[in-house]
């Protein structure tokens, strides 16, 4: 969940709709629906600390916080 939400923040911050000509925002998001908890969370390497959650619901807003760095 680390890496999807780490994804988002690069494609994001530089604007990129794909990469590879794969649109990776619905790729993630699939993927985050697929694995979603009955419950609505998220279980990985960091769910003790809802961590897993929380980089779920990050990539799933994909906020640009940065303005555009491509410029």
């Amino acid at each position: 969940y680390y890496y999807l939400w780490s994804l988002e923040r690069i494609c994001v911050a530089l604007g990129l709709k794909t990469i590879a000509k794969k649109d990776w925002y619905h790729w993630g998001a699939e993927l985050l629906l697929a694995n979603q908890s009955p419950d609505g969370t998220w279980r990985g390497e960091f769910s003790d600390y809802q961590a897993d959650t929380c980089f779920a619901l990050l990539f799933l807003k994909k906020a640009n916080l940065t303005g555009n760095l491509s410029e």
